[in-house]
């Protein structure tokens, strides 16, 4: 199960994953699905990614690899949140159409970011970049984004986030929607990774 979150305030933005996969009871891992991509003073970047593993591995790999090499196109170089999502939804494609060329048992190769932060003294933005490269933006109706298993949580969110935080708001809701009940797997370490855009503040949480 995978259950990844966002929340756009008008002080920041909160980001929350799992980190646990799984293909059976005995075949528990764990795995990073938040990645930051930080530039102090100038850029600040964090993608959450749900679906195929070997997609969202080659996906954020290929991202670093674009930085390194300072490709005409990266994310230290794109103009906007709007172009860095652009791009991260092509290179998700292209990922996908090459997994599934030479693919021989029909697996499901679909990935799901939410994208967030900052360009510059730009306001923070958070976004969902669907498997078919399209994307929405949060509103102030609908500050949050969710990926992976969408129902957990989803009412207490609605309910209790707004864009003017208070004392018990929006990083509470989010600690309460990401553990609504009690782990039915034995965990595989630390399953909770917080982070605020801004500070870029990591938390590991224990279940």
């Amino acid at each position: 199960m995978t259950y990844c979150l966002a929340i756009n305030t008008d002080e920041g933005v909160v980001f929350c994953s799992d980190s646990r996969t799984n293909a059976g009871f005995d075949n528990i891992s764990t795995y990073t699905k938040m990645h930051s991509f930080v530039w102090p003073g100038e850029r600040s970047f964090v993608l959450l990614s749900a679906g195929n593993l070997a997609t969202t591995q080659a996906v954020v790999k290929r991202l670093w690899s674009d930085i390194e090499e300072a490709a005409p196109v990266n994310l230290r170089s794109v103009p906007s949140m709007l172009a860095a999502s652009d791009y991260i939804a092509s290179i998700s494609a292209s990922v996908q159409k090459q997994h599934t060329e030479r693919d021989t048992a029909n697996t499901n190769f679909e990935a799901t970011f939410i994208f967030g932060g900052q360009v510059g003294s730009g306001r923070p933005e958070t976004l969902l970049i669907y498997a078919q490269g399209n994307y929405i933006h949060e509103s102030d109706d609908h500050p949050f984004l969710q990926i992976g298993e969408m129902k957990y949580g989803k009412p207490i969110l609605a309910a209790t986030t707004n864009v003017e935080p208070h004392s018990g708001g929006p990083p509470t809701a989010r600690a309460v929607a990401h553990n609504p009940t009690p782990p039915p797997h034995p965990p595989a370490g630390p399953p909770l990774i917080c982070s605020s855009s801004g500070k870029m503040l990591s938390i590991s949480v224990s279940a």
